[in-house]
C-alpha cells in the first residue's frame, strides 16, 4: 500500500508567518542601519562644527595678539576679520586710535597658541564659549622682548561660514615667561647692591 503523502495542513500559515518574521527582521535591520546612519551622521557634524569653532577661536585669538609695526593697517584688518558684532564696531570705530598708538610704540607684538578648549557649543544658535591660552611677545625698539602668557575667555559666533569671536575677556594677570615685565624695576645684576655703596665718613672722629 503506498505511503500517504505527509500532512501539509498548516503549512501555508507556517511558510507566511516566516515570511512575515523575515520581512519584519529585514525591515528592522534596514531601519538600524538608517537610523545609526543618522546619528553617525549627526555626530560628524557637531565634530566638524566643534572643529571649526575651536579653529576660529585659535585664529581670533592670534590675530587680537598680534601687531606689525611694518604693517599696522593690515594688523587692524585680521583684528576685524576675526571679530564679529559689537566687538567688530568697536575696533571699526577706533581704528584711527589703535593704529596710531601701535605707531607710537613701535611695538612689534606676536602671538602663540599654546592651548585651547571649547567650554561650550550650541549648534542650533552657532555660539561657542572658548578658553584660550596664549604666550604674546613684545618687542620694542632697543629692548630684550618679552614673553607673556594671558589667558582669554571668547565669546564665539559663527558668521558667513567663519567663527569669529564676539567678546573677549583676559582672566587674570599675564604671566611673565622670558625677559622683563614692562615697568619693572632693572634686575640687582644691572645695578650695585645697597651694599657695594660706600658708606658716609663719620663727623668728629679721632
Amino acid at each position: 500500500m503506498p505511503a500517504s503523502p505527509p500532512d501539509r495542513k498548516g503549512s501555508l500559515p507556517q511558510i507566511l508567518a516566516v515570511t512575515v518574521a523575515a520581512v519584519v527582521a529585514l525591515a528592522a535591520l534596514v531601519g538600524a542601519g538608517w537610523f545609526g546612519y543618522q546619528w553617525a551622521t549627526a555626530d560628524k557634524q557637531i565634530a566638524d562644527t566643534r572643529d571649526a569653532a575651536l579653529d576660529g577661536a585659535r585664529q581670533a585669538a592670534i590675530n587680537l595678539n598680534s601687531i606689525n609695526p611694518d604693517d599696522i593697517e593690515g594688523s587692524v584688518a585680521l583684528m576685524e576679520s576675526s571679530t564679529t558684532g559689537d566687538m567688530h564696531d568697536q575696533i571699526e570705530q577706533n581704528r584711527d586710535q589703535v593704529a596710531q598708538l601701535a605707531g607710537q610704540s613701535k611695538a612689534r607684538l606676536d602671538a602663540e597658541v599654546l592651548s585651547a578648549a571649547l567650554t561650550e557649543l550650541n549648534t542650533d544658535d552657532d555660539n561657542a564659549k572658548a578658553l584660550v591660552v596664549v604666550a604674546q611677545t613684545s618687542t620694542y625698539p632697543n629692548q630684550q622682548p618679552t614673553k607673556q602668557r594671558v589667558t582669554w575667555t571668547l565669546d564665539l559666533s559663527e558668521s558667513d561660514g567663519v567663527w569669529k569671536a564676539a567678546q573677549a575677556t583676559t582672566m587674570g594677570q599675564p604671566v611673565l615667561l622670558e625677559g622683563r615685565a614692562a615697568g619693572s624695576a632693572p634686575a640687582p645684576a644691572d645695578t650695585p647692591a645697597p651694599a657695594d655703596t660706600p658708606a658716609p665718613a663719620e663727623e668728629g672722629g679721632p
